[in-house]
């Protein structure tokens, strides 16, 4: 089973593409392998999904499953609604179970198509946010949209995540690419340095 960290960016409510779709969806998917040898970066939750979906088993994890959760909830419900399962016995056949406490997602696990899919949440085990997990590494969460605010191409932090969606400019583009990739790397460092530091304690 290979491992990854994943990210979605998805459009606000202030967003235009919002206004033309009139519902939230997620515009850019980025994943990468623990090794960092692997990278894919999708345009739609459709093209991510695809890739999940195909070629070996896969564990996915997400630093905020209960929000980005529910969109692959829903696309499995659009997708697959008869596949849904959650009993929790054992069992062989073709389906999709979702793990909840309370109102939060742990675990989203799909047993489709000969493909065995688990997506977690390092929230569980890293309880900072990404922006003050960023700190430890040096990094900066906001330093593209920063950059923007410096060239006079935004004005604000709000301007900045309104600009994302289906048909941004060349720089806001790229500045959103730069700025999955960097959450992303963020988790995947941190969930790391907490295996090393529980690897220590047993030695």
């Amino acid at each position: 089973m290979q491992l990854y960290f994943s990210d979605f960016e998805t459009l606000t409510k202030n967003s235009r593409d919002y206004e033309i779709c009139n519902h939230t969806d997620v515009y850019l998917a980025y994943s990468k392998s623990i090794d960092a040898k692997e990278e894919h970066l999708h345009r739609s939750l459709d093209t991510y999904m695809d890739w999940v979906m195909s070629g070996e088993d896969k564990l996915i994890w997400f630093h905020n499953l209960s929000f980005d959760g529910n969109f692959i909830f829903k696309w499995l419900l659009r997708n697959h609604p008869d596949k849904f399962n959650n009993w929790l016995g054992y069992h062989d056949e073709e389906c999709w179970r979702v793990f909840k406490n309370g109102n939060r997602y742990y675990k989203i696990e799909i047993n489709l198509n000969n493909v065995h899919v688990e997506f977690k949440c390092t929230l569980n085990l890293l309880s900072s946010s990404i922006a003050e997990l960023a700190k430890c590494y040096d990094l900066e969460k906001l330093e593209e949209m920063n950059k923007l605010i410096e060239k006079g191409i935004i004005k604000e932090k709000e301007e900045f995540y309104a600009a994302g969606g289906f048909n941004m400019s060349p720089e806001i583009d790229q500045a959103f690419v730069k700025y999955i990739k960097q959450d992303v790397e963020v988790a995947r460092l941190s969930f790391l340095d907490l295996c090393k530091n529980i690897e220590n304690i047993w030695k």
